[in-house]
């Protein structure tokens, strides 16, 4: 689907500096819920709506921000505090780029600790190329993109929202190019969305899905819903057999 996977990394180092401004960032996620988190004015964060990084003081009210789950947040405002405070970095591993959270691990929401042109070009060169592989299945099976958001539960109860890639009479469906997918909780929501819907719960995945957890398959099972693989450059359709 062309959105970044969370990953296990090493953090490199730490550092320190002194700020004389920070911003108090509130944001509101789908399930109503409000967080704030201290950032530094100019750290760069994933303005998911934009498909780029942007500084905590441009972001302006109703800016997406691209949660660890593959959900979206939205910015409700920010405070400036000015004086002088002691600012903590990090340098991670790899794609130097992380998850941080005003409070709970739901929450947590992708940023950056540089401005690294090269990590920018591969997320959307990544974005790009799964937005391309939906296109292309939506059009395989004579699909119209959803928009509609839809409510469903998690497997712990929790009332959330997803939307999912396309909705008709005969199904919910969803595409993912990802190596490894997992039972999300977005993909938790749409399946008990499909659930109450009485109709089945179809995944499509790309040739280079290497891994779908079994639980997630168990889940699409009951729904009586598949899990496919697309190959976009010959349009065959076929099971996954991994």
């Amino acid at each position: 689907d062309g959105e970044p996977v969370p990953d296990t990394c090493t953090v490199l180092h730490t550092s320190t500096r002194e700020a004389d401004t920070i911003v108090l960032l509130t944001y509101a996620l789908e399930t109503g819920e409000h967080e704030t988190i201290r950032v530094t004015r100019d750290h760069p964060i994933w303005a998911a709506d934009l498909g780029v990084y942007r500084r905590a003081d441009r972001l302006q009210p109703g800016a997406a921000l691209l949660l660890v789950d593959g959900h979206r947040a939205k910015v409700e405002g920010a405070i400036w505090q000015h004086g002088r405070f002691t600012v903590h970095n990090l340098e991670v591993e790899q794609a130097h780029n992380y998850y941080a959270s005003g409070g709970s691990l739901t929450g947590a929401f992708l940023v950056h600790n540089g401005g690294s042109c090269a990590i920018l070009a591969r997320l959307r060169t990544n974005f790009s190329v799964g937005q391309a592989f939906e296109k292309a299945a939506l059009s395989r099976l004579g699909l119209l993109k959803n928009t509609t958001t839809i409510e469903g539960f998690t497997r712990g109860g929790h009332l959330g929202r997803a939307i999912p890639d396309a909705i008709t009479d005969a199904g919910v469906y969803e595409f993912k190019n990802r190596l490894f997918i997992s039972h999300t909780r977005q993909l938790q929501i749409q399946i008990n969305y499909a659930i109450s819907s009485g109709k089945p719960f179809n995944l499509v995945v790309s040739p280079r899905t290497q891994y779908v957890s079994a639980p997630l398959k168990e889940a699409i099972k009951d729904t009586g819903g598949t899990v496919m693989v697309f190959d976009s450059s010959t349009g065959v359709l076929s099971p996954f057999l991994h």
